[in-house]
């Protein structure tokens, strides 16, 4: 496009942007995007049943279109109510509807199923004490070894019941962490659940994505899933680990980092036990020497040999003399 006069360029675009949503930052469903999807699109996909209006016109889901209607009809019949002289928390399951009402526990107003899933599911911000001075610091992002390699480095897993999924602990060389089912379900649950916290608009910190973050950390090959389900952190009803391996080894693919890390502490811990000279000896010398039970046996021989020609050479010394 040409311009005879640069102002035409900046009315242009004053025009342009006068256009533009005033109800973007209003928006509480999205659509997951591509790249998302192309890692395991069938987990954003129903199979059963449409809630909202994004899939409720797909033919394998039409069978249950006629049983939706029918607990309507229930749901209306128990409330002594019908369609046209209430709002019911039902009315998101129409197409274009919208869902709104306020939870017992803030002023928060719950846009959708899965906005009431996570938000009764992560604990508040009040909750976990986050600050001003916190939210500065989880601005560097860390990693941390595999379970393998910080139990190389004397690092011991424990699990610790706990009302708050998200809790976890390290001191003197232990990490403890609540327990964790593995089943046919989990992926899609953490997959949609950190869908839905990419579209955040403000500065919560993104508890699903950064707990699937810790995991994936932890987690490199089938012998860490072993370490974590031997000290019962880890629940593996899949029955293969190296399944269980790939899944969390996945589940971060094309996810953005939030600045605010909640495990940023947790993080800074782990880094400067496993960093002392010590445990970095100790890691290097099971890693490099005792890495299968044949390399135990191996050193046990070889020192029982070494103590039998000490030994011997010591007492051929006291019979000379």
């Amino acid at each position: 496009m040409e311009f005879n006069k640069g102002g035409e360029a900046s009315t242009l675009i004053s025009h342009e942007l006068s256009e533009l949503s005033k109800t973007q930052t209003q928006r509480s469903i999205y659509r997951v995007h591509k790249y998302l999807r192309n890692v395991n699109s069938q987990c954003y996909e129903p199979n059963i049943v449409a809630i909202g209006p994004y899939h409720s016109n797909k033919d394998n889901l039409q069978m249950t279109e006629e049983h939706k209607l029918r607990y309507l009809q229930l749901l209306l019949e128990r409330k002594k109510e019908n369609v046209e002289s209430t709002k019911t928390p039902c009315h998101n399951l129409f197409p274009g509807g919208r869902l709104k009402y306020k939870t017992e526990r803030s002023p928060e107003e719950i846009k959708h199923i899965l906005d009431l899933v996570h938000g009764n599911w992560i604990p508040s911000i009040k909750e976990v004490n986050l600050n001003v001075d916190e939210v500065d610091r989880m601005r560097e992002w860390r990693f941390i070894h595999s379970a393998t390699e910080l139990t190389n480095a004397n690092v011991a897993f424990q699990k610790k019941l706990s009302d708050d999924f998200f809790k976890v602990e390290f001191d003197d060389g232990l990490m403890q962490m609540p327990p964790l089912n593995i089943e046919d379900r989990t992926e899609c649950f953490f997959r949609n659940l950190i869908a839905y916290e990419q579209y955040f608009q403000d500065s919560r910190p993104n508890f699903v994505t950064d707990y699937v973050k810790l995991l994936d950390s932890l987690i490199n090959s089938s012998e860490d899933i072993d370490i974590l389900c031997k000290c019962e952190i880890i629940d593996n009803w899949l029955g293969d680990n190296e399944v269980v391996a790939n899944i969390f080894n996945r589940l971060t693919l094309s996810v953005t980092g939030h600045q605010h890390f909640v495990y940023t502490d947790i993080f800074d811990k782990v880094n400067a036990h496993y960093g002392t000279r010590r445990n970095k000896a100790i890691a290097t010398l099971r890693r490099d020497y005792f890495n299968s039970p044949w390399a135990y046996f191996s050193f046990l021989a070889a020192l029982a040999i070494l103590s039998l020609t000490v030994a011997q050479t010591v007492f051929s010394a006291l019979q000379v003399f």
